[in-house]
């Protein structure tokens, strides 16, 4: 999937991380990879994926999914952004951040072949979102040349600025936890993208899961 050209409905990503109710990681983790591989997708849902959280002391999973456009993702969720084909497993669900992003800049069209997923929540100035945009797409030959990466999405919430500041976010798939290293140096913090932006974007927050089911349609 490419990056879609101006004046086509939005993209939707989503990312709905949460913990589940100790004791219920197994039905969870086990639930998640049958739908994946069993159910139907909801209409419009182009991908989804799930994983586990790396390198923290509390167990914490994510649910990843890209929708066709905003109506899509609305019916396909509830209020709080969970998809709705995970209902049956909301009772043991804990969610901790959920966010719904316009894609403006896209490289790959699936997870095949992924391990690793990474999440990167920043912050701009509002006024500073187009120009981000634009930076980023300008970024994509650059980003699509480090080995070992599978998926690249990045993109601006579409909740309203708070402050003057907006929440911006890339996620990225990669073959292998190596491929990582070498892309960020060995500093995780980085933000694998050789722009002015990575001077006056502000970290939010950062993760890396263990990727366990993914499907694209």
């Amino acid at each position: 999937m490419e990056t879609p050209p101006t004046g086509l409905l939005r993209t939707v990503a989503h990312l709905l991380e949460f913990r589940v109710v100790p004791g219920h990681e197994a039905e969870v983790t086990g639930y998640l990879r049958q739908s994946i591989l069993k159910a139907r997708a909801p209409a419009g849902m182009r991908m989804r994926c799930f994983g586990r959280r790396l390198l923290h002391n509390q167990p914490e999973h994510i649910v990843g999914t890209c929708w066709q456009d905003e109506a899509a993702f609305a019916a396909g969720t509830d209020r709080r952004g969970v998809p709705k084909y995970l209902a049956p497993e909301a009772g043991v669900v804990e969610v901790l951040h959920s966010s719904a992003f316009e894609i403006s800049t896209a490289i790959g069209d699936g997870l095949d072949g992924a391990e690793i997923v990474r999440v990167l929540r920043s912050v701009v100035a509002a006024d500073l979102t187009e120009a981000w945009k634009r930076d980023t797409a300008g970024s994509a030959d650059w980003i699509r040349a480090h080995d070992g990466l599978v998926l690249f999405q990045a993109g601006v919430s579409l909740a309203a600025p708070t402050d003057g500041q907006v929440s911006v976010a890339t996620l990225s798939a990669w073959r292998d936890w190596d491929a990582v290293l070498v892309a960020t140096g060995g500093r995780l913090g980085n933000l694998i993208r050789n722009t002015r932006f990575d001077e006056v974007e502000r970290l939010d927050r950062l993760a890396h899961y263990e990727l366990l089911g993914a499907e694209t349609q």
